[in-house]
């Protein structure tokens, strides 16, 4: 974890169940980004948080941008549960990466409530415990970048 991106992360997880400016996911994420000294998103390219790494790389404070994301959990009593994100983008901030493949993020502006929340998401279909877990749209991770390297 760079020491930016744990910057990230203590700002956005002391705005837990905060409206943090106009409610946006992506306020959120700028806005500890730049309390974080962090480079914030270039008006060209409003949706690249820094360096691109992969799922294998990432962690706490690194940012996760969606776009029709949905991941579908069906446990083997047959109830399942399905959670959407980017109709078309959203934004999140990792707080946890865990072995078995879950991703607790924090972030807002999700099923109609501004403030900012904690919400388990998965980024690869298969098994976890007892539930099958299938993804689909697209996600891409970010590792943000200090502001004056």
């Amino acid at each position: 974890m760079s020491d930016v991106g744990l910057r990230v992360y203590n700002h956005a997880v002391g705005q837990f169940g905060n409206k943090v400016g106009d409610g946006e996911c992506w306020t959120l994420a700028n806005a500890s980004v730049i309390a974080a000294g962090g480079q914030p998103p270039s008006s060209n390219s409003l949706y690249n948080w820094g360096t691109a790494i992969t799922l294998g790389q990432l962690s706490r404070g690194d940012i996760i941008q969606f776009s029709s994301y949905t991941v579908r959990i069906e446990d083997a009593d047959g109830s399942w549960q399905e959670l959407t994100r980017g109709a078309p983008r959203h934004t999140a901030i990792v707080e946890t990466v865990r072995p078995n493949g879950e991703v607790v993020v924090l972030e807002a502006n999700v099923d109609a409530s501004q403030v900012v929340r904690r919400t388990t998401l998965y980024f690869q279909s298969g098994t976890v415990g007892t539930a099958e877990v299938t993804v689909s749209g697209s996600f891409d991770f970010y590792q943000v970048r200090p502001a004056n390297p």
